[in-house]
């Protein structure tokens, strides 16, 4: 696969597992909350960031965003449904034919990156010859 490719795949695979991990973890919360559930070290701490109205420490790591939880949450999903249209206009070949937001993207110096490496490859050149400028 060429490299803006790739790196579509593998940011669209990240972005629905950082979704998925939050979602499993939310859901834990809700159990606890219902008593279905006992409360464990972990489920704490996501509780406790959540009440403060923070993103909790792994969910920063995972991709560093807003402080706000709920703004956050909402930058993930729609990054996550953006990949998705990237994905499908990568699979018709239109993907770098049209104007891209790097808005939507978890880690856009990584495509911008994978960009120059395709970019070289075509053209032939150095990737050290190539700069953003």
């Amino acid at each position: 696969l060429p490299p803006a490719s790739s790196f579509v795949e593998l940011e669209l695979a990240a972005g629905l597992a950082l979704v998925q991990r939050v979602d499993a973890e939310l859901r834990a919360v809700r159990r606890v909350a219902e008593g279905a559930a006992v409360l464990s070290t972990a489920v704490d701490l996501v509780a406790s960031k959540l009440m403060e109205n923070a993103v909790p420490g792994a969910w920063d790591r995972a991709w560093e965003g807003p402080e706000q939880v709920l703004q956050w949450l909402q930058y993930v999903v729609h990054r996550a449904i953006a990949l998705d249209s990237w994905l499908q206009r990568d699979i018709e070949g239109t993907l770098l034919s049209s104007p891209l937001n790097l808005n939507e993207l978890f880690r856009p110096h990584t495509f911008l990156n994978a960009l120059r490496q395709e970019t070289a490859q075509r053209a032939g050149a150095a990737l050290d010859a190539l700069s953003l400028d």
